[in-house]
């Protein structure tokens, strides 16, 4: 839906939902913001599958012939959510492409998982932060700069 028809209602209300808007915004900055998300709703992904791979971006490790690492994992067994989040994690990325299936013979490598909830303490970027953040990058991309909201 991101790439066919991103302005669809129900792209945009997901969108609107899932952004997190500072506390410190009156209901007037917070109206503006969230008519600015929405303008832009194509940058947004939904999901996983929705997010674009970056032409010509390749991921390579230099590792010298001959290393060895360990194959044995040492890992705290998982609790039942954690075991779910994480297969659902794993199925949503096999299901989008962004990994496959491998044989274990295939490892070359075998470390712990470590699942760690993300500390989100900021406030985030006032407005003007905001603001300036868009203009600098309109600017580096050969956009024009968007008006003060």
């Amino acid at each position: 839906m991101r790439l066919t028809n991103p302005h669809n209602p129900l792209h945009t209300a997901w969108i609107a939902k899932h952004v997190q808007y500072g506390k410190d915004l009156t209901s007037e900055e917070l109206e503006q913001v969230k008519a600015l998300i929405i303008n832009y709703a194509d940058i947004f992904a939904c999901s996983l599958g929705e997010v674009l791979p970056v032409p010509g971006a390749v991921h390579q490790l230099n590792i010298p012939d001959r290393t060895t690492f360990n194959l044995q994992v040492h890992q705290r067994p998982l609790t039942p959510p954690q075991t779910q989040f994480l297969h659902g994690k794993i199925d949503e990325m096999l299901k989008a492409g962004i990994i496959e299936h491998a044989p274990p013979e295939a490892g070359k490598c075998c470390t712990n998982t470590v699942l760690a909830k993300k500390a989100h303490k900021q406030e985030g970027m006032t407005l003007e932060e905001l603001q300036y953040s868009v203009n600098e990058q309109c600017s580096q991309n050969g956009q024009l700069h968007i008006t003060r909201m």
